[in-house]
């Protein structure tokens, strides 16, 4: 019996170890989701927790990270679901200025003003989109998920996901044109 356990707290170390890698950009998806970074970092420690003791963690390390995704997606959408919310939440901004905003010295600082008011006004434009169009996006363009692998998270095929990024695309165009016009009154 007691080898029994140690081997189970092995494996749970051993899946701990594997998720760790993928765990702060699956806090900043989460973020990007709901809006609160304290939000995000409840749904992180959820979803970590039901990946450590799940039957159906995958063997293949080339799947672990979307299937981690797709976890704390399902966890998102819970939070989301059991706070009545429907959007994002703009309220205030994130730490996600920093990971895109660390200082870069080769940069002048003009152009890094001009892109953190870009970043400004494209969260703003993704705030206004329904959270289908903005995760998708969130998938595609900040995380760097292929098609066949944002399919796996979201559950559906690849060719709905490819559809999906153009209608998201499209409606994130609509979105920063009427803050730009709005902008430039």
């Amino acid at each position: 019996m007691v080898i029994g356990i140690a081997e189970k707290v092995a494996t749970v170390q051993q899946r701990l170890q594997q998720l760790q890698v993928y765990t702060p950009a699956a806090q900043r998806f989460a973020t990007q989701l709901l809006g609160c970074a304290a939000s995000a970092a409840d749904v992180c420690q959820s979803s970590l927790e039901k990946a450590l003791t799940t039957s159906h963690f995958p063997s293949d390390a080339a799947v672990l990270k979307s299937w981690f995704f797709q976890v704390v997606r399902h966890q998102c959408l819970d939070h989301l679901r059991r706070n009545a919310q429907a959007k994002f939440n703009d309220a205030e901004p994130t730490d996600l200025d920093g990971e895109a905003g660390y200082a870069n010295q080769t940069i002048h600082p003009d152009q890094q003003l001009q892109q953190q008011q870009m970043a400004i006004v494209m969260r703003r434009a993704l705030a206004q989109l329904p959270l289908a169009h903005a995760e998708i996006l969130w998938l595609r363009e900040v995380h760097e998920f292929s098609y066949q692998q944002i399919a796996t998270i979201i559950a559906v095929e690849a060719g709905t996901v490819m559809s999906r990024i153009h209608r998201a695309r499209l409606a994130l165009r609509v979105q920063l044109l009427k803050i730009i016009a709005l902008e430039d009154l």
